[in-house]
């Protein structure tokens, strides 16, 4: 594949050639407790949530397992994050010096839940070559669609998910 879709962020050569693991950031590799209060707004302030998050601590245990990870896989983050926080994003991660090959975003103005875009994203993985293995992830919705779509998941229990659907 050459043409790249515009939501991705490669560190590397783009292109797959090892076994892929999918880590999640907000809940999983990032503590985003701090910004939890703008979704309880009415209605969310996702403009808040998402500006806030180049303050995340990270998750130690998440970050740990990553690293692990990248011994046998490729490492690829899929957020649900807005792709405008792409920058931020990426250098959130390069301050922790993970070994991530490619950052996934949300594509600009996609609305929809989580779990429909991240399924769309594993569907653009697979079909760009990605042999995807694992993912690590915090919504149980997400959880739920890896499983179905034969992806060993690790759930993380981040909490989250009581304040309603994101």
């Amino acid at each position: 594949m050459t043409d790249w879709p515009a939501h991705w962020r490669w560190r590397v050569e783009p292109g797959f050639d090892r076994p892929v693991a999918i880590f999640d950031m907000d809940g999983v590799l990032s503590d985003a407790s701090h910004r939890q209060q703008y979704l309880r707004e009415d209605p969310p302030n996702w403009e808040m949530f998402n500006s806030r998050a180049w303050k995340d601590p990270a998750l130690d245990e998440g970050l740990a397992d990553l690293r692990a990870a990248a011994h046998e896989h490729q490492v690829v983050v899929v957020t649900a994050r807005p792709v405008v926080t792409i920058d931020m994003t990426e250098q959130w991660l390069a301050e922790r010096d993970l070994p991530v090959e490619l950052l996934v975003l949300r594509p600009d103005g996609d609305q929809r839940h989580s779990p429909a875009v991240k399924r769309d994203e594993l569907t653009r993985l697979r079909d760009a070559g990605a042999d995807v293995r694992l993912a690590v992830e915090d919504h149980p919705g997400i959880v739920q669609m890896y499983e179905r779509e034969g992806v060993s998941v690790r759930y993380v229990a981040s909490g989250y998910y009581d304040v309603g659907e994101v």
